[in-house]
């Protein structure tokens, strides 16, 4: 019996930072047990274990029941595209799709996996243990199969100002499920839109991309650092072009600028790079290996790439690469509606102003 659970190293787990109320937010992204004996298994219980300084606080359980339902709902969920499996679930390959059982009783070489597991606990302090736990039985005998991982406040190495100025609100942002959270290498991203002087997002399925607030707004570096990363060529409004021009532009520059249009990637000091993505058509002007200072304009907002008006799309990761993971990011510079300092955005729809 193998357990493999994805992210390997340790999970980020989120909460109000702003408030005193905690709450334990976190996804386990990815999930394969599988039979690596020479007989049949049949798992009875699968289990998920959180714990506080050694003491258990929750614990969820999928009964025998249960995964005869699930087992079959999650074969569907983790069959993903080679174009999006290292973004959605940080490696490359995990799940041998040639192998999967369709119940709990797993033959020799089955397996079985899950994508998204997520977790929202309340408890006075946040907590720092995942136990996941397979109990099976084989040839009438009862085994049991544990895989721990660490869950952790993540700590910023470097201090950051916001990539915009002005007041915006924020969409995305890792409390919504269904947005950027469904994928690794997005889970802490989050989209940018203006407000305009009446303190609104306007929205008109008529009204040009010029019409946006924030179309053209200048975007800011967060930090000093060094642009590994620069695609300026997708033209305005590309959502939804066709197969062939999409085709042409993954022979050119890989798969994800369809998806980014135009962006910028900064590396930054201690392993952290900072991504713009959806810029204007040649608004960047920056270069792979240029340095660039806190504040310095790198683009203008767009509306290129999977994009359905122009906003700004921001994020913190491990790195330039689809496999990378995304991490929460604080600023020093932002402000809630009221006028008051925070330093991470934990609720979607926030509004913020940043000088």
């Amino acid at each position: 019996m193998e357990i493999t659970i994805l992210p390997k190293d340790y999970i980020i787990t989120m909460s109000d930072f702003n408030v005193d109320i905690y709450f334990s937010d976190f996804m386990l992204r990815a999930l394969r047990i599988k039979n690596t004996t020479d007989a049949a298994i049949e798992i009875q219980k699968l289990s998920f274990t959180v714990k506080k300084c050694g003491q258990v606080i929750k614990e969820y359980v999928y009964s025998y029941e249960s995964l005869k339902f699930w087992i079959p709902q999650w074969n569907k969920n983790i069959h993903i595209s080679e174009n999006q499996i290292g973004a959605l679930i940080g490696a490359q390959k995990l799940w041998d799709y040639n192998c999967l059982a369709e119940s709990a009783t797993l033959q020799p070489g089955e397996e079985i996996g899950l994508r998204n597991e997520y977790f929202h606990i309340v408890y006075n302090e946040l907590l720092d243990e995942l136990i996941v736990q397979v109990k099976y039985t084989q040839e009438g005998i009862e085994y049991k199969k544990n895989k721990n991982i660490t869950l952790i406040k993540y700590k910023n190495k470097n201090k950051y100002t916001f990539p915009v100025k002005g007041t915006w609100q924020v969409n995305g942002n890792f409390d919504c499920l269904l947005a950027h959270r469904q994928r690794n290498a997005d889970e802490f991203a989050f989209d940018l839109a203006k407000l305009d002087n009446n303190h609104m997002v306007p929205i008109n399925k008529n009204m040009k991309q010029e019409d946006y607030p924030c179309y053209g707004e200048k975007v800011y570096a967060i930090a000093d650092g060094v642009v590994v990363q620069v695609y300026e060529e997708m033209k305005e409004k590309t959502i939804g072009i066709s197969r062939e021009e999409e085709e042409k532009i993954e022979s050119i520059h890989g798969y994800w600028p369809v998806i980014t249009g135009n962006v910028v990637t900064i590396e930054h000091v201690g392993g952290e790079y900072s991504q713009y993505d959806h810029l204007q058509y040649h608004s960047i002007n920056l270069k792979i290996g240029e340095v660039v200072k806190q504040g310095q304009v790198i683009g203008l907002v767009g509306n290129t790439g999977l994009s359905g008006c122009p906003h700004l799309h921001f994020e913190l990761t491990s790195g330039p690469n689809a496999e990378a993971r995304s991490f929460p990011c604080s600023f020093t510079n932002i402000y809630n509606c009221n006028g008051n300092p925070i330093e991470i955005i934990t609720e979607e729809y926030t509004i913020v102003h940043a000088e």
